[in-house]
């Protein structure tokens, strides 16, 4: 499967939108596995890092709590490894029995997580 087709399914009714299912490109992706992830929040808090923008955090936890589907978002993430990548977000909310959103990530090119590792150093040098 390819790592494009990652996706969570959370539970809107609960606390914290607990992840009910996830996609194996999501866990390919993060390294993280289906039974770590389930329960947990799908605002994936143990993804994230020092170069996670607190206001994408925000937009992401204010998208988990809205009834309608939000517009893409970008967030940084980081995987059981440490290597962070970025992803588009979206979220579509779905009505069944249940309110359940279902939260797509799509990995954005390697490239870009590169050259953002490349301003970092740099910036480090100027200090």
């Amino acid at each position: 499967m390819c790592t494009d087709d990652s996706f969570l399914l959370s539970n809107a009714r609960l606390f914290e939108h607990p992840v009910v299912y996830c996609s194996s490109g999501f866990t390919q992706l993060t390294g993280w596995s289906r039974h770590d992830l389930l329960r947990r929040s799908a605002a994936c808090s143990m993804m994230h890092g020092p170069l996670t923008d607190p206001d994408a955090v925000t937009r992401l936890r204010q998208a988990l709590q809205s009834d309608a589907a939000t517009e893409p978002f970008q967030i940084v993430l980081y995987s059981t490894n440490g290597e962070f990548f970025f992803v588009i977000g979206e979220l579509l909310n779905y009505s069944m029995n249940e309110r359940m959103n279902l939260d797509t990530r799509r990995n954005v090119r390697v490239l870009k997580a590169r050259s953002l590792q490349s301003d970092r150093t740099k910036l480090k040098r100027t200090e």
